[in-house]
């Protein structure tokens, strides 16, 4: 878990742009053009009246983690295999929970976390309930940086089909479907229903990472070395 926040955090906007800019380049704009375009944008940003804040949350990868192991780790579901509610300390509990995750130390800063971006909750038995079958960290009042930008980079990853990447790997790909003439009013609508399928299919895929995660694999050689696989998904919803 310390490499993933270490390689987290040596992620940077070029690693975001770089792509970005060689996909306009070989469209046919020229550098000219993009520092104009860059600074336009730049103008247009600094003007806008939106006072949604951006929050770094450092504790992501280590949350997701945590949650992945309450939903699956026999120590921590029922016989009917759910995740347990579990007190603070003893064999099964939060504590137990977090050191089977490789995580040292007292609880309490991934415990408030996760609790604050609404994935567990303190009972009234003073027992602590997992509420989500997957790390989630919706606010109404801020966007969660990190995320958002891994969002960001893997979205731009596949669009621009492997740009400035040494070993580029099997092709990516992407589907997407839409119409421009849905009414306003099943906005709402779309959104539930396109969430419940998804989140249906991303359980399916986690089964599947779980499966082939880890020791699971005994190749050796090159194709040893691990990889971070995983899909994404998310609703259009804009002006034609």
């Amino acid at each position: 878990m310390a490499k993933q926040k270490m390689k987290a955090s040596r992620l940077s906007p070029s690693d975001l742009l770089a792509p970005i800019v060689m996909l306009l380049q070989r469209s046919g704009m020229s550098l000219d053009q993009l520092r104009k375009e860059f600074d336009r944008a730049a103008s247009k940003a600094l003007r806008s009246k939106s006072s949604l804040r951006v929050t770094k949350i450092e504790q992501t990868f280590a949350c997701a983690n945590i949650v992945d192991r309450w939903l699956r780790h026999p120590s921590f579901v029922n016989s009917a295999g759910r995740p347990k509610n579990l007190p603070l300390t003893g064999k099964s509990s939060i504590t137990a929970l977090f050191k089977s995750a490789g995580i040292s130390g007292s609880p309490d800063p991934l415990l408030t976390a996760l609790i604050k971006y609404g994935n567990v909750k303190e009972t009234d038995a003073g027992t602590y309930r997992l509420l989500y079958r997957y790390m989630q960290f919706l606010n109404q009042d801020y966007l969660p940086f990190e995320p958002n930008f891994q969002l960001l980079l893997d979205a731009t990853t596949v669009a621009t089909r492997g740009f400035a990447r040494k070993n580029k790997g099997p092709q990516l790909y992407f589907f997407s479907v839409e119409r421009r003439d849905i009414p306003q009013k099943y906005v709402a609508e779309f959104i539930s229903y396109t969430h419940e399928k998804a989140l249906l299919f991303a359980h399916e895929i986690n089964d599947w990472l779980e499966q082939h995660g880890g020791s699971s694999s005994r190749t050796k050689g090159k194709s040893a070395r691990p990889k971070r696989l995983g899909m994404a998904m998310f609703p259009i919803c804009s002006d034609p």
